[in-house]
């Protein structure tokens, strides 16, 4: 390029590659620092042309030529960095020849790269360019199942690693990936995910409380990182969707704007209902609310799954002035049978004028002297051609130095007219304008092409629709004729193909090359010759190619339309020996968020980056230089250099660092996602026959159904599915990856809409009492083309309720019913409600199944109603250690104590058996105790209790797969919760960022027991040095930790103990992360000095306990003096040991206190665990015999730090003592005649034996014999009725006087009872459960939220109890205020209860029960059912009632020819579909 004998040097600013923010701009903003030392010994031109850009493991081109010269020529090609050749090659040319010449460049890293030429004979000469590494050699796609998870969800998950080609990535056999949470937490990773044919596969489970928000599935790849975001949220399917359009083209001649709302369901069927729809002007600036009453207009239509609306532009919208903009139309479409909402919105432009006119241009730009073509086109201003071959139009073509010409054209049918445009101007701008029906339109013009040389030569694409697989024929025209031409062309950043074309002395020739897959989607051609001046004349193109992957996917459906339940077989075909990966996920989830599949838009796309130039880590800093050698524009713009002695074109002085080169860009609007699209419903072809066998019931309702894959596929298969029970429809696609032929992806999703045109669906209460009667709702929907009469049968076969009847209410009937049907009259496309008075007998679950027929169709659900006894259980659990290593038989005596006030019948007694100290536990992993765990420290017992049970398995090899598989599963759910509580300083507390700061004490509880979870899963090892870092920089100067957040559990935090007890649990989280010991080890010194001086004077026995296992964790001096001052405080009895906070002496006579306590149980625990370390086995046996006995049925204790700390002790024990020959076998007498015996031996030591007594028994006496030992207990419960005895609280709870039968409003008042100079409780929990039929109103619960002593409230039990957190209560009263509404018929309702307790001392609770809204058999039956009995009055009153919070929704119902007003509930109907499909 330029001649010149001097090399350009390296330090020259001016010469280094440029750097620019912008990619795109930078693809063609290149500055060559090019130098040549030219010793021509003979005429002639050589060119060398490559790609910018220089991409590690990949295979790089070089096109070499011999334009003229007439010698051979030997050319010497090597590709350098700063300090070696890294490839080189040599080859000879004779003249007229072009060869490409491949370089393997393997694994290199950023560094700057040269292109050295040489030309060795023939013509010497050396030359040299930079090249630029581009990091880019592979992609990577990641799929997941949904784009939006809910708490608890399962998130799958496949990476695809693919090269340019998009093959399996060769270089690649494993890949990191891990996943972050919305805090950037990391959850759980994978370090050496081994990939199968290119794809990755695995899954996460979702806690049920996980840190909402977007998370992040990481990918590592060779050391390039991509990610895919996914959003956790907590969210409601949408059943039905909504569009709003605007018919044609509004124009403001028109005056008024017409809206079309559609709303359908997922399954097609029309929404009845009403839409409120708004409009209003759209606004530019964000911070203009269009808030004012003035700007927006509503109008409220009916909707049956389509209506239509009006508004003027003036009046309503206020528009003034004509210029075209913008109108916002929202719909928001209530659903008329259960209130749901959902809305859609549309932007419409108003027009100022109904056509529109453009220039279709075959060129960005015109070349003087050669033919230019361009067409007109007309069309409406939705796209329409306009269609008139009478009115001509008149087109207008200047230029600033000629004269205007004008010339009239006729529109085709297609609305365009061929143009002929005069390219023999003096002038750089051709203006057109045109004029249509007195109309002028001003159109873009042509602008002149900027050329170096007076010479032009184009190159045409004349194949309309080049495809992969076809020749495609270029033409290339000349102003000057021409000897030869040379081109190049480029696809995905490399030169694929280059050649030289000899022509005869002739000014257009054409050429033909094949189209390959590495040119789609797009490719780049120059096409050049140098004149015999030495001016190089040149042209570039792009050529867009029908986007299609070389390997194909077909998915087809054995049908499109199926009813829940069927069999549908899905057959694939793709190339054999490919990896294949279906997905089929239920499109409301899609039409919440998509995005989660992988596309061929994206893979294009990402195709098109290869074409780029991309960064490392770092950016460069932006740069402008004055561009040193000019560069010859057409091979920038197709990303090239170009090499050769043609001449330079003249320098211009305009700093050219990027040239404008939008134009060049093709932009192809790819056709959207049609997922979201309509569905159609083919009405189904029904059989007339009647129905003999039942309807089949439905019970599967997932939201994710096909996740499938196949590693190694033969090419043809066809797998079967079974459809879920959702009436919806599915979307399945499917990708496909072969080592030869790379990816494939479904053309077109699939869709399977599955439709039941008759169904029924029932929805019940959460659970009712003993003795209350429930209206039973059930809706028929009948979307059938006909009216239908259905029996609807509610079935009694396993008499687990008896029908209650309105007559009977006073006088009990006992007649066996084995069912009840209704006759219902169903219109066609519409539902009916009806509904059945039962009286449950049975207590546990209860069947209720349903099934509605009519001679030609039929359904049948089934659904389980929980049905628990009056009051609250009480649960008690006596255990005994029956241990026969020494004596050789053993006799035990547990008395049942029931009260004589218990609920009648509400007994249960059970004698459990087990060969395993830790058996009940391993089996209860996931409900340990019976109290909520709803904030920071609680939430640890989903986890640490399964790593105590993971090392006690490992160190007995008990360990199972399934157990481990459970286990983890276990604390990954509690990880990603407990994350959910940290602060952004690194510590932890009870409510997270509620709180104002961190608690010492969790945050030392979080970190030693994510140390010891590290073992077993992904544990973020950043999270725990950040919490220790935060306790040490919040240690005392006297080396004590002092609690800095607030005090849930006083004995731990605060309490006699002066401090000593909290730091000694802190210093035990130190002392156990023994990778950080030696960062922290000032802190753990000072802190180890604070306990010992401060044990010795210590009367806290609790604390004591905790110091004594610190100091013998920390090997101290003192560590045996301390134990057995310890020892001394201990209480024995005959071969049990233990340690109790004293008993006050006013509380000697509570109850209470004679139950397992948490506090005694924590310290007992700690004793045992510092006589264990001490290495003192046999003295820690008695404790171990004691804290067995203090254990609930569960294989947990009361509350979370005894279950934790006793769980560690007892597993720590049990791991020494295990023994491999155990054989045990008991017998338990219940009464003189009745007797049980089991055995117990090494085969069956992990299970657990159970069996009910009879509940009258009330003492049973245990006699065992044999070898070993065994964990015997015996668990009861009862139900009370009545307020607790012994209250530590005082609870009030207060039905407020606007409280009306269908709404509840409840205040209760509580405060904590001093005693024993203790005025304060710990944490306290309230639980307030509702009558049966009241659910929580969830709209309230978050203004009590805001009230300053409540930390947290959430619900329980399908939201029918209400759970209040509170840091602590004193003796000032709060009464909080809760609000239900009346969701179900219940009647006769039982009374409700409330309690209170200390979470973290269970000695202190209350009691209290309050009756609701009454409601008799009147007040629920519906119709019929009503009879005689229920008074005139009754029912005017009733159809007059509605709830206070929603407005009536009449229905009308027709039983015969009478026709009944039903109010609101009656239409529950709803709670039909929202509990239908889930």
């Amino acid at each position: 390029m330029r001649r010149s004998t001097m090399f350009a040097s390296k330090k020259d600013p001016a010469i280094r590659i440029l750097s620019t923010s912008s990619s795109s701009l930078l693809a063609v903003c290149l500055v060559l620092s090019v130098a040549l030392v030219p010793a021509v010994q003979c005429e002639g031109h050589y060119s060398i042309v490559g790609a910018k850009l220089l991409r590690p493991n990949s295979e790089y081109h070089v096109a070499v030529t011999n334009q003229d010269v007439s010698e051979p020529i030997r050319f010497s090609l090597a590709i350098t960095d700063a300090s070696s050749v890294i490839a080189k090659q040599e080859i000879t040319l004779n003249t007229g020849e072009t060869r490409l010449v491949p370089f393997a460049i393997g694994d290199i890293s950023e560094s700057s790269y040269k292109l050295v030429a040489e030309g060795l004979s023939g013509l010497t000469f050396k030359n040299e360019t930079d090249l630029e590494y581009q990091q880019k050699s592979f992609s990577v796609f990641v799929q997941t199942d949904k784009s939006i998870y809910k708490p608890g969800d399962t998130v799958r998950f496949r990476v695809l690693v693919l090269d340019p080609n998009t093959k399996p990535l060769q270089k690649a056999d494993n890949i990191s990936v891990h996943i972050n949470d919305a805090k950037a937490n990391r959850i759980k990773q994978w370090k050496e995910g081994k990939l199968v044919k290119g794809v990755f596969e695995s899954e996460l489970t979702l806690s049920t409380a996980p840190v909402l928000g977007a998370w992040t599935i990481n990918v590592e790849v060779l050391g390039s990182k991509h990610n895919k975001v996914f959003e956790v949220d907590e969210y409601v399917l949408p059943k039905f969707e909504v569009t709003v359009e605007s018919p044609g083209i509004t124009t403001f001649k028109d005056g008024k704007v017409k809206a079309i709302i559609r709303s359908k369901y997922t399954y097609g069927k029309p929404v009845k209902g009403e839409a409120t729809v708004s409009v209003s002007p759209e606004f530019q600036f964000h911070y203009v609310q269009p808030f004012a009453k003035d700007v927006i207009t509503r109008k409220v239509i009916p909707i049956d799954g389509k209506g239509s609306v009006e508004f003027d532009l003036r009046e309503d919208i206020h528009l003034e002035g004509d210029y075209s903009r913008n109108i916002v139309i929202e719909a928001v479409v209530e659903e008329e049978l259960t209130g749901r909402k959902q809305n859609a919105s549309a932007k419409v432009m108003i027009y100022d004028r109904r056509y529109k006119m453009e220039l279709v241009k075959s060129d960005d730009n015109f070349k003087p002297g050669l033919p230019y073509t361009a067409w007109l086109k007309v069309s409406y201003q939705d796209g329409a051609p306009v269609q008139d071959q009478t009115n001509p139009v008149e087109v207008k073509q200047s230029s600033f130095e000629s004269t205007t010409s004008v010339q009239n054209y006729t529109l085709d049918q297609n609305g365009m007219a061929k143009l002929e445009i005069n390219t023999e101007v003096n002038s750089s701008y051709i203006n057109v304008v045109g004029v249509y029906l007195g109309q002028e339109f001003y159109l873009h013009g042509i602008s002149k092409a900027e050329s170096d040389v007076d010479s032009y030569i184009r190159a045409q694409v004349l194949t309309e629709m080049p495809l992969v697989g076809k020749d495609v024929l270029v033409e290339v025209t000349s102003t000057s004729p021409m000897k030869y031409f040379t081109y190049q062309l480029l696809g995905r950043g490399d030169v694929l193909l280059s050649n030289t074309i000899a022509v005869p002395e002739s000014k257009t020739q054409s050429f033909k090359f094949p189209a390959t897959f590495a040119m789609v989607p797009r490719a780049k051609l120059v096409v050049y010759y140098i004149a015999p001046n030495g001016d190089m004349v040149s042209d570039s193109k792009v050529i867009t190619f029908d986007s299609e992957l070389q390997n194909f996917m077909k998915v087809s459906l054995s049908k499109e339309q199926s009813k829940p339940g069927q069999d549908v077989e899905i057959s694939i075909s793709t190339n054999p020996d490919s990896y294949v990966g279906l997905l089929g996920v239920d499109q409301s989830v899609l039409l919440l968020k998509s995005g989660n599949d992988i596309t061929k838009q994206q893979v294009f796309s990402e195709l098109e980056k290869y074409e780029e130039r991309s960064y490392g880590f770092y950016r460069r800093k932006k740069r402008f230089a004055w561009n040193p050698h000019a560069e010859h524009r057409d091979f920038s713009t197709v990303g090239a250099f170009v090499m050769s002695n043609a001449n330079d074109p003249p320098r211009s002085a305009v700093l050219r660092c990027c040239d404008d080169t939008d134009d060049l860009l093709d932009i192809r609007v790819a056709e959207e996602d049609r997922i979201g699209s309509a569905l159609e419903y083919a009405p189904s072809t029904l059989s007339s026959a009647p129905i003999s066998e039942g309807p089949v019931v439905r019970k599967s309702f997932p939201e994710s159904w096909i996740w499938h894959t196949i590693a190694s596929f033969s090419g043809e298969k066809t797998l079967q599915k079974k459809v879920p029970d959702t009436i919806t429809s599915w979307i399945i696609t499917g990708f496909s990856v072969n080592p030869i032929y790379g990816l494939g992806l479904t053309q077109q999703p699939r869709k399977l809409n599955v439709f039941l045109p008759f169904f029924v669906s029932t929805n019940l209460p959460y659970s009712v009492k003993r003795g209350e009667v429930v209206a039973i709702p059930i809706v028929v929907f009948n979307y059938m083309e006909d009216d239908q009469t259905a029996e609807v049968v509610l079935h009694n076969d396993e008499q687990e309720f008896e029908f209650a009847d309105v007559e009977n209410e006073v006088v009990e009937s006992n007649k066996v019913e084995l069912f009840r049907q209704k006759r219902l009259d169903i219109a066609s496309n519409t539902g009916k409600s009806v509904s059945f008075m039962v009286k449950p007998k049975k207590l546990g679950h209860i069947t209720i199944k349903v099934t509605a027929k009519t001679k030609i169709a039929g359904d049948a659900v089934e659904r389980q109603l929980l049905v628990e006894p009056e009051g609250l259980p009480q649960f008690i659990n006596k255990a005994a250690f029956i241990d026969l290593r020494a004596a050789p038989e053993l006799t035990k005596t547990f008395e049942v104590e029931i009260p004589k006030n218990a609920v009648p019948d509400s007994t249960r007694i059970e004698v459990a058996v087990i060969g395993d100290v830790m058996g009940s536990t391993i089996q209860n992993l996931d409900s340990l105790i019976r109290m909520p765990y709803g904030c920071g420290e609680q939430n640890m017992l989903n986890f640490v209790p399964n790593i105590v049970v993971l090392d006690y398995l490992k160190a007995t090899n008990k360990l199972t797969a399934n157990i481990e598989a459970k286990a983890k599963k276990f604390m990954e759910a509690g990880y990603q919760r407990e994350l959910g509580y940290k602060h952004r300083d690194g510590s932890f507390s009870a409510f997270g960022e509620n709180d104002k700061s961190g608690s010492t004490w969790l945050t030392a509880f979080v970190a030693r027991s994510f140390k010891q979870a590290a073992n077993h899963i992904t544990i973020d090892e950043g999270v725990i040095d950040k919490s220790l870092e935060w306790l040490s920089d919040h240690q005392a100067p006297n080396g004590s930790f002092p609690e800095v957040g607030v005090v849930s559990h006083k004995d731990m935090q605060g309490g006699s103990g002066s401090g000593v007890a909290l730091t000694a649990y802190t210093l035990i989280a130190f002392l156990e992360n023994i990778n950080l010991v030696d960062k922290y080890k000032n802190t753990i010194n000072k802190a180890i000095d604070y306990v010992y001086r401060n044990t010795e004077s210590l009367d806290d026995t609790y604390a004591l306990a905790l110091a004594a296992y610190a100091l013998q964790l920390a090997d101290h001096s003192s560590k045996g003096l301390i134990l057995s001052k310890l020892d001394t405080k201990a209480t024995t009895d005959s071969d049990s040991k233990w340690w109790h906070k004293p008993i006050p002496e006013t509380e000697q006579k509570n109850p209470w206190y004679s139950r397992p306590n948490s506090v005694n149980v924590e310290m007992s625990a700690y004793g045992m665990l510092a006589f264990l370390e001490a290495g003192l086995d046999t003295d820690a046996l008695p404790i171990m015999k004691w804290l067995i006995g203090q254990r609930n049925d569960k294989g947990g204790f009361q509350s979370t730090q005894d279950t934790v700390v006793g769980l560690q002790a007892l597993a720590k024990l049990a791991a020494k003592i295990t023994s491999p020959n155990n054989d045990v076998t008991l017998t338990a007498k219940i009464n003189e005649n009745q007797e049980k015996r089991m055995t117990v031996n090494a085969e069956n030591g992990m299970i657990l034996q159970k069996f009910e007594l009879p509940s009258a028994a009330r003492n049973i006496e245990i006699q065992a014999t044999g070898s070993g030992f065994a964990v015997v207990q015996l668990s009861y419960k009862y139900n009370m009725n009545v307020t607790g005895e012994w209250p530590r609280f005082v609870l009030d709870p207060q039905v407020n006087a606007n409280t009306n039968p269908d709404y509840l409003h409840l205040s209760v008042c509580a405060s904590f009872v001093p005693s024993a100079g203790q005025n304060v409780s710990n944490m306290a929990v309230m639980e307030v459960g509702f009558p049966s039929g009241f659910t929580a109103d969830s709209d309230t619960l978050p203004s009590l939220e805001n009230m300053p002593f409540i930390k947290k409230v959430e619900t329980k039990d399908g939201d029918t109890t209400v759970v209040l957190y509170f840091d602590s209560l004193d003796q000032r009263e709060l009464c909080p205020t809760i609000s239900a509404f009346r969701t179900h018929k219940v009647a006769k309702q039982k009374p409700a209860p409330v309690v209170i307790y200390d979470y973290y001392d269970n000695s202190r609770i209350a009691r209290q029960f309050y009756d609701g809204p009454k409601a008799s058999l009147c007040d629920i039956c519906e119709n019929e059912d009503c009879g005689e009995a229920c008074s005139i009055r009754s029912q005017k009153q009733r159809s007059s009632d509605s709830p206070s919070r929603q407005p009536t929704v009449e229905g009308t119902m027709q039983s015969g020819s009478q026709t009944v007003s039903v109010s609101f509930f009656t239409f529950l109907l709803a709670t039909l579909l929202v509990r239908m499909f889930h």
